[in-house]
């Protein structure tokens, strides 16, 4: 009890207490308005606050269904560890391959140099037997070409065939008045 005379539970003055209370009761039609007043509040602050706990639970519900997706997709210690098992599996496997690889390359590396040493030897018995061709055809060109300097040109034989004629022509001349007195 509370020194006014209310019980701390009473939500009105003079109910179920000592002093008095029960059909008779000359407050009770007042004290019945008092809990009417009270149940409307409290109904209407029910009312405002319905849709923050309907928001609330459904915010409650939205997160054990994130909850539940998380947990089915979380993946425990022992399914980490072969995870990181099959890692240390693939990295060994890789190397092995970049082994493989590499040895294959410098195998592959090996028969290149060799093909491209014995297509250097033909290359290189080729070009010295096209080089003696050529060093034959270049004695060949030089000897035609002192021939051809040899023979007079155009303008030179013309000269001479002029001198001739002309000389031809004085002795004719000649001729003919010796033989004509």
């Amino acid at each position: 009890m509370t020194g006014s005379g209310t019980r701390k539970f009473d939500l009105v003055q003079g109910g179920k207490g000592t002093e008095g209370g029960g059909p008779e009761d000359p407050m009770l039609e007042q004290r019945v308005g008092k809990l009417e007043e009270k149940v409307d509040r409290i109904e209407s602050i029910l009312l405002r606050l319905e849709p923050k706990i309907l928001e609330v639970l459904q915010t409650v519900t939205d997160h054990s269904r994130q909850l539940a997706r998380l947990e089915t997709n979380m993946a425990t210690k022992e399914e980490l560890h072969k995870v990181q098992v099959e890692v240390i599996e693939i990295k060994g496997d890789q190397r092995a391959a970049e082994e493989r690889l590499n040895g294959k390359i410098a195998a592959m590396d090996e028969r290149l140099n060799g093909k491209i040493g014995e297509m250097d030897g033909r290359l290189s018995g080729r070009l010295g037997a096209i080089d003696g061709r050529l060093s034959g055809i270049e004695g060949r060109i030089t000897t035609t070409e002192g021939r051809f300097n040899q023979v007079p040109t155009i303008w030179g034989m013309l000269g001479v065939i002029a001198t001739l004629l002309i000389g031809l022509a004085g002795l004719m001349f000649t001729a003919g008045k010796f033989l004509h007195p």
